[in-house]
């Protein structure tokens, strides 16, 4: 998997509850404009477009890791909830192998596997 891919899944994974609380905000601001018609004017058309292009994109994100989480064993969904979903400060890796009775090696592999997961739900190169 490029170098690259790698960082834009890390950044995912680590901004998913933001991004699922950002869906939120996304979703109240356009029903917002279509329930009181008053308040679409403040909004231009090109503006509510970029809210409905950023919510189809936030989705496609959410979902593809919802449903790779789905399709992981309980090692890997253990290592994606202390890697990337702990409270700060997180977890060092260290920590994680050993909280999860595996060798770093193996928490590097796990890790890899669940890039593998989510990359192949979005549909990206490997």
């Amino acid at each position: 998997m490029r170098r690259g891919t790698k960082a834009y899944i890390h950044a995912e994974l680590l901004n998913y509850q933001r991004s699922r609380n950002e869906i939120g905000r996304i979703c109240r601001k356009l029903d917002e404009i279509t329930m009181f018609p008053a308040y679409a004017d403040d909004y231009t058309s090109e503006e509510r477009m970029y809210l409905q292009d950023r919510l189809r994109w936030l989705r496609r994100i959410t979902d593809a890791i919802a449903a790779a989480d789905q399709d992981m064993d309980e090692e890997q969904r253990a290592v994606l909830r202390l890697k990337f979903w702990s409270q700060k400060p997180r977890p060092t890796d260290a920590a994680i192998a050993q909280r999860l009775n595996i060798s770093t090696s193996t928490l590097y592999r796990r890790i890899g596997q669940i890039y593998r997961h989510v990359a192949q739900k979005l549909g990206m190169d490997l």
